[in-house]
């Protein structure tokens, strides 16, 4: 069972706005914070790499709109309301890394979103349920893509 965290939008929001040099940032379990508060930290953390925000439940892909960092690397979205249609921007740098552990929401976008992304080298899909369609196809696209770990284990 994961913890679940006090920190609210505002408190997310006023970390956004006075730590704009943030590498990292991780908030696990929050029910708390929204799409509003990652947009903020988006669009004034520049030099995000990781950003870890697994089981915050309100979050969507809308979260993710404003990020401006070109160098992010990792993204754990586990357990969130994510359905794969990401900011076209994200993890394009070398060795990343996307886990989507639990997401219920996640559709055929989410497969578009990895294989279009030449230096993602982890991608971890644990207990998702993709239409099936779309598990074949991320299988045969995937030789062309510079994979080199997945999980989906249930």
């Amino acid at each position: 069972m994961h913890s679940r965290s006090s920190i609210s939008d505002a408190g997310v929001v006023a970390l956004g706005e006075g730590l704009p040099r943030l590498t990292t940032l991780c908030i696990a379990g929050s029910e708390r914070i929204t799409d509003h508060s990652i947009r903020v930290v988006g669009a004034r953390c520049f030099q995000l790499c990781h950003l870890s925000l697994p089981y915050c439940r309100n979050l969507t892909d809308r979260a993710f709109d404003t990020i401006a960092s070109t160098q992010l690397t990792s993204l754990d979205v586990s357990g969130t309301q994510v359905s794969g249609s990401l900011n076209d921007n994200l993890l394009r740098v070398k060795d990343g890394d996307l886990c989507c552990d639990w997401c219920s929401m996640l559709t055929d976008a989410l497969v578009d979103f990895v294989l279009s992304r030449p230096h993602l080298l982890r991608v971890n899909l644990v207990g998702c349920s993709l239409p099936r369609a779309s598990w074949i196809r991320f299988a045969e696209q995937a030789a062309t893509a510079n994979i080199k770990s997945v999980d989906i284990s249930y």
